[in-house]
């Protein structure tokens, strides 16, 4: 069972990090959050000389596969003393800007590792002249740019799970009739329910297959998305992976850059 956060993201510098967005919807936890983070943060001057009371954070970045706004969505959750993470304790979401590029790699880690992922952070609270505000703390969470993330992503899950295809980002291939029958069953439709398939090369074509049956002909795309794929198939023997299906194509999930 997943109950703690043992990954973190890869950090950047303070004034890149992120924001958290959807407090609001979260009030209670918010609140009872808020309190707890004052309690251990130090006080501190800003850059510009004002008081300033900082707490490190690290909560945990959870995929929210059903989600009715955004399927991507990633909700932030501030683990519980003893690390444990519950997710009554959201206190908000990573804005959707965000979610694109890091969602995909959020669910390998967890996959991979079984464990939460974490993002490094700040609470901070500022003195309005006769007391600390302590209802509504500015938190800033340090993500590293997605290339980074990708590349420290890649070397954990591949450490975890060799023989996987990370699904980082899609690219687009033919359907077979296996393909069509399974999309009409409703199967491999959404980010929730991805099809597992094994790539590998059959009479020289680089295939996706699912209980031996060929989901998609990569070969016959006529691009050059798939080589990096292909040589690593060559190289080491057939390679798991997932894709999701469309009405018109398949879209095949894929470690390399767009």
């Amino acid at each position: 069972m997943i109950d703690k956060v043992l990954t973190l993201l890869p950090i950047c510098e303070p004034e890149y990090a992120s924001g958290v967005v959807g407090q609001n919807y979260f009030r209670s936890a918010y609140r009872t959050t808020s309190q707890r983070l004052f309690e251990v943060s130090v006080e501190q001057r800003s850059e510009e000389g004002d008081r300033v009371r900082v707490a490190e954070v690290t909560p945990a970045i959870v995929p929210v596969l059903d989600n009715d706004y955004n399927e991507q969505a990633l909700a932030v959750v501030l683990p519980e003393e003893d690390g444990s993470v519950r997710l009554e304790n959201q206190i908000g979401w990573l804005p959707d800007r965000r979610c694109a590029t890091l969602q995909p790699r959020v669910v390998s880690l967890m996959r991979a590792t079984n464990a939460y992922v974490g993002a490094a952070g700040t609470a901070s609270y500022w003195w309005s002249g006769r007391q600390w505000d302590q209802s509504n703390p500015k938190l800033r969470l340090r993500i590293a740019q997605w290339e980074d993330v990708h590349r420290a992503a890649i070397e954990i899950a591949r450490r975890a799970e060799p023989d996987v295809e990370q699904p980082w980002v899609g690219h687009y291939a033919p359907l077979t009739d296996l393909a069509r029958r399974l999309y009409s069953e409703g199967r491999g439709r959404s980010e929730a329910d991805l099809l597992r398939v094994r790539y590998e090369i059959v009479d020289d074509a680089l295939v996706a297959t699912a209980n031996d049956e060929i989901v998609t002909d990569m070969t016959r795309s006529g691009r050059d998305f798939f080589d990096l794929l292909r040589a690593r198939v060559e190289k080491q023997g057939a390679v798991w992976g997932w894709v999701r299906l469309h009405q018109g194509a398949v879209e095949v999930r894929t470690e390399e850059r767009p």
